[in-house]
């Protein structure tokens, strides 16, 4: 059986740091127990969040949450336990640009508050520090299109993670890219997706429309 190699346009740059990458994602997994706490007192993810097909999908726990501590951003997932909570946030880890966390507050008035955070670092490599935190705010009818897209993208029935290997056995790696995780509380359920590099389709459309909504100044080449 031989892989199927998917490339983005950058693969010419990955070939000659997807060394490095890889060892700083290992540095990573290895400093930290995964049953340890992210931030503290507070996980970030509950047990077996991203766990897909025999992994238990702690490499993902533990470096999601090193992002989310250098964006010092709160655990959407201790909010799960609250009826009256209704809170989405998309984190995108570009490999070789900057981390960012885009987080909808919604308000039992209809309307939400989107807060915009944006590290130093490159999400494939060292996070660096928080150069961007701001709020916005969106009205009914925005929370109303963004509930749409995620209810298009069936986001509450998604599996957290695609499985590497396909019906037909065929194997697909991506060498080069970045990783879309979207979370989501709503009436007391907490939910997480993981996605690599989505090239199309309501789930990607739902996170790239965030984007639009945060202000951010990003060239064509960074949105991957």
């Amino acid at each position: 059986m031989r892989p199927t190699i998917a490339r983005s346009q950058r693969i010419a740059t990955w070939r000659y740091r997807a060394v490095g990458c890889l060892l700083s994602w290992l540095a990573t997994a290895c400093a930290s127990s995964p049953r340890t706490p992210a931030h503290g007192s507070v996980a970030y993810f509950p047990p077996g969040a991203f766990a897909s097909a025999g992994e238990d999908g702690a490499f993902q726990v533990d470096w999601y949450s090193k992002e989310l501590r250098a964006l010092r951003e709160p655990s959407v997932a201790a909010l799960a336990g609250d009826e009256g909570a209704h809170t989405y946030r998309f984190l995108w880890l570009r490999t070789f640009d900057a981390p960012i966390a885009l987080r909808v507050d919604v308000s039992p008035d209809g309307g939400a508050t989107l807060t915009v955070k944006r590290t130093s670092g490159q999400g494939g490599f060292e996070p660096g520090t928080l150069v961007t935190n701001e709020r916005r705010a969106l009205s009914r009818a925005d929370v109303g299109r963004f509930l749409a897209l995620l209810e298009a993208a069936r986001f509450w029935e998604l599996p957290a993670r695609e499985p590497l290997e396909s019906e037909d056995g065929t194997i697909t790696v991506k060498a080069d890219g970045a990783q879309w995780i979207l979370e989501g509380v709503r009436s007391g359920r907490y939910h997480a997706v993981d996605r690599g590099t989505p090239t199309g389709g309501a789930y990607r459309e739902a996170a790239l429309w965030l984007v639009s909504r945060a202000g951010l100044r990003l060239k064509p080449e960074s949105i991957y």
